[in-house]
């Protein structure tokens, strides 16, 4: 199926006319599109997107940068692959309070090293206190993060079972690239959460 077939199919849903990684610019072109305007954009390197459309303005076109929140995965977070660039799925540095916000190069680095030192030591509270990891999101018990399990550190969601009696149990927490997701009243407040298989695809991200 050409790109230009596929826009015409699903101009109601709005979508473009190109995979997701092709040119914007030159599929837009090829599909008879124009640019009709600039979405702001604070992600965007420029602070804008370009959006693309059709003539009859019926199909819009953009590419977009995919951010995706990995809380409560399995492999989020890892302190060996502390960049997640070889197996964990986020940065280590979106783990912790301040999200490493305002450090140059060698501060990122010291970082790194010292939440690996920390690791390695049996994160003693002084040390751990320094890594600036944030217990909401890296649960804590006995001042320590939770022991990591198959190599990566357990990642908690404020979307969770009630009534936690393991905080460490990552079985508690709503998992992105799960099939199952936990559907949950939210009053009353003690409503239980009922677990839905193959409620959501796997590629789905939620809280």
């Amino acid at each position: 199926m050409s790109d230009c077939h596929f826009a015409k199919t699903v101009r109601r849903a709005a979508i473009g006319c190109s995979l997701l990684f092709a040119a914007a610019a030159g599929h837009a072109v090829e599909c008879g599109m124009a640019q009709a305007f600039k979405q702001p954009d604070g992600n965007a390197k420029t602070g804008f997107t370009p959006v693309w459309s059709d003539h009859d303005a019926k199909a819009l076109f953009f590419i977009e940068a995919l951010n995706v929140n990995t809380d409560g995965t399995r492999r989020s977070y890892s302190v060996d692959d502390f960049w997640g660039e070889e197996k964990a799925l986020n940065n280590l540095c979106n783990a912790m309070s301040d999200a490493c916000a305002g450090l140059d190069k060698e501060g990122l680095r010291q970082r790194r090293l010292l939440t690996q030192k920390a690791f390695a030591a049996g994160w003693p509270a002084d040390l751990t206190a320094q890594t600036k990891i944030s217990p909401a999101i890296i649960p804590f018990v006995a001042g320590k993060p939770c022991p990591p399990v198959d190599g990566f550190l357990v990642s908690a969601t404020a979307l969770h079972k009630p009534n936690v009696a393991d905080a460490c149990d990552i079985g508690n927490y709503a998992d992105a690239w799960s099939h199952r997701r936990w559907s949950c009243r939210k009053t009353p407040a003690k409503t239980p959460c009922r677990n839905l298989p193959n409620a959501m695809p796997r590629s789905a991200i939620w809280p």
